[in-house]
C-alpha cells in the first residue's frame, strides 16, 4: 500500500540511505501521485541534493493540493527557503510565499520570522539617510513580524536570534545602521 511504502522510504531516509528512500517513496506516489508524505519526502531528499528548483516545485505542488492549512502553510513556507537558496535569489518571490504561508494558517509561527527576515534585508538595502522614515518602517514591521512569531511560540528560538540580529544593528531610534 501506498502508507506502507512511505513507511519504508521514511526508515530508509532516516538511515541514510536516500537512494532507497526516493525508490520507495516514488513507488508510493505510482499509488497516489497526489500523496503529501511521499512527495514531501522526495522534496526534502532533493533539497539535501542541492535540487532547490525541483524541491520548491514539489513543495508547491504539494501546497496547492493540501486541504490542511497547517500543512499548506509549511509547504508555502518550505517553497520559499527553497527559492532563498535558487540563484539569484528573487526576494519578491520569497516575500510571496511567505505571504501565502501566513495566510494559510497565520497561527504557525515560522514564517512570520521569515518576513521579518526579508523586511530586515530590504531595510539593510535602503541605506540612503533620506529614506529614513521607509527605513524606520521596515524595521517596525521586521519587530512587530518576530513579535508575533514569539507570540505564538515563545520556545522558537530562531525567531529569538533574528530579533537580537535586528536589535544589535539598529538603533531603533534613529532608524539608522549602527554596525
Amino acid at each position: 500500500s501506498e502508507q506502507t511504502l512511505t513507511q519504508k522510504a521514511h526508515a530508509y531516509y532516516l538511515d541514510g540511505d536516500e537512494n532507497n528512500a526516493l525508490k520507495y517513496y516514488n513507488q508510493a506516489i505510482s499509488i497516489n501521485e497526489k500523496s503529501e508524505k511521499a512527495n514531501f519526502g522526495i522534496a526534502k531528499i532533493l533539497a539535501k541534493k542541492g535540487e532547490f528548483q525541483k524541491a520548491k516545485d514539489i513543495f508547491l505542488q504539494i501546497a496547492s493540493l493540501s486541504e490542511n492549512n497547517r500543512q499548506k502553510a509549511a509547504n508555502y513556507y518550505s517553497a520559499a527557503i527553497m527559492t532563498e537558496f535558487i540563484k539569484p535569489v528573487r526576494i519578491k518571490e520569497v516575500e510571496d510565499l511567505t505571504d501565502k504561508s501566513i495566510l494559510a494558517d497565520p497561527n504557525y509561527s515560522f514564517p512570520y520570522v521569515e518576513k521579518a527576515k526579508i523586511l530586515f534585508a530590504k531595510a539593510v538595502g535602503d541605506k540612503e539617510a533620506n529614506h529614513k522614515a521607509a527605513i524606520q518602517k521596515l524595521v517596525d514591521q521586521s519587530f512587530k513580524s518576530l513579535e508575533k512569531a514569539i507570540s505564538l511560540n515563545p520556545n522558537q528560538s530562531i525567531a529569538h536570534i533574528q530579533l537580537a540580529t535586528e536589535l544589535m544593528s539598529f538603533d531603533k531610534n534613529q532608524a539608522k545602521l549602527v554596525l
